[in-house]
């Protein structure tokens, strides 16, 4: 599946859609759709469309745009040649993710609030079918062998293989944390799923329904644990004299050298300092000595 199939990150950024020679963005914020010439890469029209639109789909088998609108529970329908609206489709409570079959007989959009995918014949105004999965229904992507959707949960760390001839959940395979946008690699069999609470992709090998790699998360985790070990390590040292250099290994490998900060009155300068803290103690201990040999003072209580 092409750029067409990628799926709206609602509140962090818009979708798009291509239908050569024109590509499709949504604007959340003032309620619209952009239309870019691609030789040009020009804005040739600006459609209104429901509120705050997210996900988007371009069918040229229909010769139609599909817009999910969250705040308005509905989904646009723009007609490709005259760049306008032409119908409207009742989508639930917040439809978000969506995507439309290779035939472009059918749409799919995800109920973020009422936990279902929805099934739509674009010649009707309402679904045709509802199919329950877990929560916070975010990205859909359709399989070309028309009987196939993928759907990611974001609230349950998971993508949801959905079967439509059986109208239920086949299977899930567990993704990073909160997975939100899905892209299916036809031509490799591949699943990729966006995770947005752990900053890395999900890859799925769609024969086995199995994670084959996760990118981006070994490296941001080997960042944060190499700061906490090394931190610690610091932390830990006992104190040396002044100037002595520590020799330690990086995670990555590389001998780093660290120059040990050591309490204020053991570093150079400061012994002055120290000298006459010592003093003062063994004035005060003088002190004490002289009154243990002293004479009895009279007017002291016993």
């Amino acid at each position: 599946m092409s750029l067409r199939a990628l799926v709206a990150l609602a509140g962090l950024g818009a979708a798009a859609a291509t239908a050569a020679p024109f590509a499709y963005i949504t604007n959340q914020g003032s309620h619209d759709v952009s239309v870019i010439d691609l030789a040009t890469q020009a804005v040739v029209a600006t459609v209104p469309v429901g509120r705050s639109p997210a996900g988007v789909v371009a069918s040229s088998r229909a010769g139609k745009v599909f817009v999910s609108n969250p705040d308005s529970h509905d989904i646009s329908v723009i007609d490709m040649r005259t760049q306008a609206v032409i119908g409207r489709l009742e989508a639930g409570a917040a439809p978000v993710g969506i995507d439309a079959a290779a035939d472009g007989s059918r749409v799919f959009a995800a109920d973020w609030y009422g936990n279902r995918l929805l099934v739509f014949d674009p010649a009707r105004p309402a679904p045709v079918a509802r199919i329950d999965v877990d929560r916070a229904p975010a990205g859909v992507a359709a399989h070309p062998d028309g009987d196939t959707v993928f759907v990611a949960e974001r609230d349950d760390d998971a993508v949801a293989v959905v079967s439509l001839r059986d109208g239920r959940v086949r299977a899930r395979v567990a993704v990073g944390s909160h997975p939100f946008a899905l892209l299916h690699d036809a031509a490799r069999e591949r699943l990729y799923a966006l995770n947005v609470q752990s900053d890395d992709v999900s890859v799925i090998d769609l024969k086995r329904l199995a994670v084959t790699a996760a990118s981006g998360q070994r490296r941001a985790v080997g960042r944060g644990a190499g700061r906490r070990r090394r931190r610690a390590a610091v932390r830990d040292q006992p104190a040396r004299r002044h100037g002595e250099r520590d020799r330690r290994r990086t995670p990555d490998g590389r001998a780093h050298a660290r120059r040990l900060r050591l309490p204020r009155g053991h570093r150079v300068g400061r012994r002055p300092r120290l000298r006459r803290q010592l003093d003062g103690r063994a004035r005060q201990r003088a002190r004490r000595l002289d009154g243990a040999h002293a004479a009895p003072d009279p007017d002291r209580a016993e």
